[in-house]
């Protein structure tokens, strides 16, 4: 399970409370210029359309990916509480996705994907390294051609 804050005054929180759905789309370190960018300015405001390749995983999987990250973990949400300016969502794990690329041994490798995660209140991204996120024994199929789609 995963939990996130989301400003009640962005569209992604209405899209989580809409679609029952999140997708954490986890930077690479050399994704952090145009990731950065992205957080900083408004959709309301700029076109961002064009900054990156973002694609849906299909029926029943509304929310949106982006193809460039190494990592696309799917959640189903499970709650969601008010808080006075954020909601916050907890879910659980449905799919994880990544790019043949970022395999050892038909396994995602977080060190091959080189993660970043931005933390807060300090506003710093910070390099992360797992050794892996799916259990021995899973098997993964092709979604969207180079996106490879592990059922958790």
């Amino acid at each position: 399970m995963i939990g996130c804050g989301v400003g009640k005054h962005h569209n992604t929180n209405k899209g989580i409370l809409k679609n029952r759905t999140v997708r954490i789309n986890i930077p690479s370190a050399d994704m952090l210029e145009k990731t950065d960018y992205c957080g900083l300015v408004s959709g309301k405001d700029t076109d961002k359309s064009g900054m990156l390749d973002i694609f849906c995983g299909g029926p029943g999987r509304p929310a949106s990916m982006i193809r460039e990250y190494p990592p696309l973990p799917g959640y189903r949400l499970v709650n969601t509480v008010e808080c006075p300016t954020n909601n916050f969502s907890t879910s659980e794990t449905v799919a994880s996705n990544t790019k043949e690329i970022y395999l050892t041994n038909g396994h995602p490798d977080s060190k091959k994907m080189n993660l970043l995660l931005l933390t807060m209140p300090d506003n710093r991204y910070t390099g992360v390294s797992v050794s892996t996120w799916v259990m021995p024994g899973r098997q993964g199929k092709t979604l969207n051609n180079d996106i490879i789609s592990f059922r958790l």
